[in-house]
């Protein structure tokens, strides 16, 4: 009677060597060695498990980092944009004003958009 030794293998040995001590030997040999690549690749799997877990974990901290950023940056856009317009148009009329010999209204425009600037600094304060 004939058994194969794995699905791999292309030895097939008789009854009688299976009953022989040496083959007993070798076969355990064989055994112990493929137990050994087997450990090997267990634990080469777990590291590689361990370096994919530290990779999801750092790109969900930098995903989280990005979508609050966008979040801000988003926010910050409007209370930049009214304190620009404020500054500048409070600027412009309040020097226009005064070359053009208006010096009550250049001060009246520019204490304007002083307030203004302030009022949006109170509002938007972080």
């Amino acid at each position: 009677m004939k058994k194969n030794m794995g699905k791999n293998r292309r030895t097939v040995l008789r009854e009688n060597e299976l009953t022989n001590s040496g083959v007993g030997k070798l076969l355990l040999a064989d055994n112990e060695r493929l137990q050994q690549e087997v450990d090997v690749l267990k634990k080469s799997l777990k590291e590689s498990q361990d370096q994919l877990e530290d990779l999801r974990t750092r790109n969900h901290e930098l995903d989280k980092a990005n979508s609050i950023l966008g979040f801000r940056l988003n926010t910050v856009f409007l209370p930049e944009f009214l304190k620009f317009i404020a500054s500048s148009v409070g600027a412009g009329l309040s020097v226009n004003f005064f070359f053009s010999n208006q010096v009550v209204w250049a001060i009246i425009v520019l204490v304007l958009s002083v307030v203004i600037y302030g009022g949006i600094l109170y509002l938007y304060r972080k």
